[in-house]
């Protein structure tokens, strides 16, 4: 399996309404300063809602993924429920 391989990749989180926009743009700054990529999102949330649903897209590779993964893990721990697809 060659991990040098770039793939489309995603992942959905779920944070507080009010800190939504300062998590994306946080996220999408790691994306861009590690690993030199462009991040986009779409919210699958409604403005009544407390916590907003946002699915992050990207394009990486295996091993790039692993490392945002752990990033995210590490820097904002219980703030960021996170889903791996």
């Amino acid at each position: 399996m060659d991990l040098a391989l770039i793939k489309e990749k995603q992942i959905k989180i779920t944070v507080k309404k009010r800190y939504a926009k300062p998590y994306i743009q946080k996220i999408k700054n790691i994306v861009w300063n590690q690993f030199e990529a462009v991040c986009e999102f779409e919210s699958e949330s409604f403005d009544f809602d407390e916590e907003v649903n946002i699915t992050l897209f990207f394009l990486c590779t295996e091993k790039q993924y692993n490392h945002l993964l752990e990033i995210i893990r590490s820097r904002f721990q219980n703030s960021v429920n996170m889903e791996v697809i």
